[in-house]
Parts: C-alpha cells; sequence; structure tokens
C-alpha cells in the first residue's frame, strides 16, 4: 500500500474542506459590525428577525452581510425571503430544519454568493433551478439530500465552482456526465452516494479533480483503470469501498504524488 500515515493529516483536511461550513460561526465580537455604516429600516428589520430564529450573521466593518448560518434552527421557507436584504451576501449555511425547494427560491437574486452549504434538507432536483443564476458559486454543497442530479446540467453557468459536495445523497452514475461541463472543478465529495465503479467513466473527462471521495460506493480494482488519466488527483479516498492493495498500488503508480486512503 502507498498509504503514509504523515499524509494523514493533510488528507483530514481536505475532508474538512469537504464537509465544512464557510468558516467558524461569527462571534459575539463579529455578530455586529464595529464600525458600520447605518443599515436601512429593512436591512435591520431582516437581521432582527434572521437573529431571532436562530441564525448566525457576519457582518462585516462596513456593514455588509458577509455569511449567514442557519443550523437547526426554526427557519422555514418563507423566512428565506430576508435574504433579499443582502444582496452582497457571500457565504450561506442552511442545516436541518423546514427549507425545501419552494424556499431556496429566494436565494435567485443573491448573485454574489460564493458558498452554499445546503445539509440534512428534504430539498430534490427542483432546487436546482433556484441554483442557476448562481454563476459565482465557488463551494456548493447539497449533503443528505434527496437530489439525484438529473438536473446537474444546470450548474454549467458556475464556471467557478471548485467543490462540490453531494455525501449521502442519492446520486446515481448517470448524473456525473454533466459534472464535466464545470472546468473549475477539483474537489468532489461523493461519500455515501449511488455511484458505482461504471459511474466513474465520466469522471476521467474532468482532468482538474484533485480530491475524490468515493468512501462507501461499489468500486472495486477494475473501475480504478478510469482515473488513471486524471494526473492531477492528489487524494482520494475509497473507505468502505471493494479495492484492494494490488488495485491501490496499480493506480498510485499511474498517478504520481496520488495519496490513497483506504
Amino acid at each position: 500500500m502507498k498509504t503514509f500515515g504523515y499524509l494523514l493529516p493533510l488528507g483530514a483536511f481536505a475532508l474538512l474542506l469537504l464537509a465544512a461550513p464557510a468558516g467558524p460561526h461569527a462571534s459575539d465580537e463579529t455578530d455586529e459590525p464595529k464600525s458600520a455604516a447605518p443599515a436601512s429600516e429593512d436591512r435591520q428589520a431582516a437581521m432582527a428577525a434572521l437573529r431571532r430564529l436562530g441564525a448566525r450573521l457576519e457582518v462585516g466593518e462596513s456593514g455588509a452581510v458577509q455569511s449567514v448560518s442557519a443550523v437547526n434552527t426554526k427557519i422555514a421557507d418563507a423566512d428565506l425571503a430576508h435574504l433579499a436584504a443582502f444582496p452582497e451576501l457571500e457565504s450561506l449555511e442552511i442545516v436541518g430544519g423546514r427549507v425545501t425547494d419552494a424556499g431556496l427560491a429566494h436565494l435567485q437574486r443573491l448573485t454574489e454568493l460564493r458558498r452554499l452549504y445546503l445539509r440534512d434538507l428534504p430539498v430534490t432536483d427542483a432546487c436546482l433551478e433556484h441554483l442557476e443564476p448562481l454563476a459565482r458559486l465557488e463551494v456548493l454543497v447539497l449533503s443528505n439530500t434527496q437530489v439525484t442530479g438529473k438536473e446537474f446540467a444546470r450548474l454549467a453557468k458556475m464556471k467557478q465552482l471548485c467543490v462540490l459536495n453531494l455525501t449521502n445523497s442519492p446520486i446515481p452514475d448517470a448524473s456525473l456526465v454533466h459534472l464535466r461541463r464545470l472546468p473549475s472543478l477539483n474537489t468532489l465529495g461523493l461519500q455515501g452516494t449511488k455511484v458505482t465503479g461504471a459511474g466513474l467513466i465520466h469522471l476521467k473527462r474532468i482532468p482538474t479533480l484533485r480530491v475524490l471521495n468515493l468512501n462507501g460506493c461499489r468500486i472495486a480494482d477494475p473501475d480504478l483503470v478510469h482515473l488513471q488519466g486524471l494526473t492531477e488527483l492528489r487524494m482520494l479516498y475509497l473507505k468502505d469501498s471493494q479495492v484492494t492493495d494490488a488495485g491501490e498500488e496499480k493506480l498510485s503508480d499511474a498517478i504520481s504524488g496520488l495519496s490513497i486512503y483506504r
């Protein structure tokens, strides 16, 4: 095996990149602007409403709302209308709660969003229509949702998207074909999806991949041939797969600098 202990910290960092929120929740010190410009009444009302529902807001010194994090809050679809008061928003995290596809329609005008984390929500492929206008996204997490990816073609405008985490969502092999239209994609999380070895043929068309998580997927030694052309791949996670030591060594020999974690 070519998996070495001293590489694990780097691997752990990649896993954090796949699953982590936009950053640490704002502290009490950063939750309020230090020298903010006067906010409009609408902005003040929106900020107060979201905080009452349990959301955390990070506000910059200029008064701009930089991020909103709603983890297991009381926020429902209608409450997301408050986000319209922050067109400058760069990061949004919604974990758990009652938000559905309909609620995500309120995100369409947040065209400055760079990072969007949607986890543990009953959203489906229908939500991708609402995310399509978010062309500046760099990180998109759709983890533990009902998204299957049949509408992934709608992501094609996201030319800057570099991290896509689909962990524990029911993504089948066929949906991966659309990901080749993401020219900046370098980190892909498919842990716990329905992806099998047959689906890896679609990944060979994503030469920018550097981190690939296939933990829990039905992958065996012969399937790894589809990854041999990914010369930029540096971290591959294959825990709970059918890959053997021999298969791992063969792929490591084919891709210089690759670290495999099983």
